[in-house]
């Protein structure tokens, strides 16, 4: 580096281009990083990872991902239902795949425990919005993983497989029109 008059160091174009690259390479691979730890964590990690990664997802990112789910064009939907003790109404965000017969399936990788699962079963009735749309929910029940997938698309058995899914939530679905 040279030092100019004005006490500033000149740096050199490729020390600039080395460091864009980094900088590029770093935003690219980092993220995709952290997604295959999540996912390895995930399939091997035992109850308590599996607690505190649900943990995670409670409090930081299902708050995030609530200004998208259940429009038209995302992935995830947004199943409301009312606390079985509180009586408060709630909004979680969840895979939610429709399959024929209009019913929905929603992978369980926490397990049977989380809160939005009990409260659904002991009401017996939620809303689902999924792809821009309105459905109500009846007659909830856990099935076992597979017995679901073959009612799945097969992007989305290998994907369930990958993860480890054992239970899943069906419920039959009624479009509701708004």
């Amino acid at each position: 580096m040279k030092a100019n008059p004005y006490g500033r160091s000149e740096r050199s174009a490729w020390g600039r281009i080395r460091r864009l690259v980094t900088f590029v390479l770093l935003a690219l691979v980092a993220p995709m990083a952290v997604i295959a730890l999540f996912i390895l964590v995930l399939h091997y990690g035992g109850p308590r990872v599996r607690g505190k990664i649900r943990l995670l997802n409670k409090r930081i990112l299902n708050p995030a991902l609530m200004t998208l789910a259940g429009r038209r064009h995302f992935y995830a939907a947004v199943i409301r239902h009312r606390g079985r003790r509180s009586g408060r109404e709630y909004a979680t965000p969840v895979l939610a795949v429709p399959v024929a017969g209009n019913a929905f399936l929603v992978p369980l990788p926490y397990g049977e425990g989380v809160d939005w699962l009990k409260n659904v079963l002991a009401a017996g009735r939620a809303i689902i919005e999924a792809k821009g749309e309105i459905h109500e929910l009846g007659e909830p029940e856990v099935i076992d993983a597979a017995e679901a997938l073959p009612l799945l698309a097969e992007l989305h058995r290998r994907s369930w497989r990958r993860f480890g899914i054992e239970r899943v939530f069906r419920a039959k679905g009624v479009r509701r029109d708004l």
